[in-house]
């Protein structure tokens, strides 16, 4: 018999713990999940983040957009509970989310498409390709897409 896998999108989150931080993973690890489903965009000088693009005012409380900010400006952004007070979760650099579940549970990147040869190469830098699944709408020129970079 197949073992069903639980998916945890974001992490699991609630209350002070936010999604797509290492505090989401952990508790949805704990809480039994085998994959952990991470969002990724880039800083406008090239870094990876994890977090949800164009979602900044909801999961932040600020007009602001990751993707043209600097890295060095990013990584001073808190993330807000949901009562929208603010948290100690900063934004997370996607290799220290990928080392932080390196052996631990199966990780599905979303939003690979934006920026697939970059995610690409930080997986592979991290050794993790076994362990590391990527979504995409299915059309076949987003499968060519994968098949090529990933």
């Amino acid at each position: 018999m197949k073992k069903i896998r639980v998916a945890a999108h974001m992490g699991c989150f609630g209350g002070n713990i936010p999604g797509n931080t290492k505090a989401s993973a952990e508790l949805a690890l704990r809480s039994g999940a085998d994959i952990i489903e991470l969002d990724v965009t880039m800083s406008a000088d090239g870094q990876l983040f994890v977090f949800h693009p164009q979602l900044e005012r909801r999961f932040l409380n600020q007009d602001v957009d990751i993707r043209t900010m600097a890295a060095k400006d990013v990584e001073l952004l808190h993330f807000v509970n949901q009562q929208g007070a603010p948290t100690s979760h900063t934004i997370c650099l996607l290799q220290d989310m990928l080392a932080f579940l390196k052996d631990r549970c199966v990780i599905s990147i979303g939003k690979f498409g934006d920026h697939p040869v970059e995610i690409a190469k930080v997986v592979r830098d991290l050794h993790m390709q076994d362990q590391v699944i990527v979504k995409s709408p299915g059309k076949q020129h987003h499968f060519n897409m994968i098949a090529e970079t990933a």
